[in-house]
């Protein structure tokens, strides 16, 4: 396929897709929320077998896997913060002394 081509394949892709992924009676689900939820579960799955295979108890999976699940969350909504209000995020951590 040539250069050409492929610039008019790309031009049959829907760049705006619709922000809800499907509805479930007054409830939307979103594809951001929904993406989240499945990797997740992923996660917990993937580590999960780790777990087995490297033969570590069971009971050591659940807190460890609480303290991911939050540190997953804070750490990206601190990304978040840090892409796009970085300057929020510098008045909130350091406090610059007003002149």
């Amino acid at each position: 396929m040539r250069f050409g081509g492929f610039m008019n394949q790309l031009l049959y892709i829907v760049w705006n897709p619709d922000l809800v992924a499907f509805r479930l009676g007054p409830l939307s689900v979103r594809w951001y929320g929904l993406m989240w939820a499945i990797g997740i579960a992923l996660a917990f799955l993937v580590v999960k077998r780790l777990y087995k295979e490297q033969k570590i108890k069971d009971e050591l999976f659940a807190p460890l896997y609480i303290y991911c699940f939050f540190g997953i969350l804070i750490g990206a909504r601190l990304g978040i913060l840090n892409l796009y209000y970085y300057s929020t995020l510098k008045a909130i951590l350091i406090r610059e002394e007003e002149d």
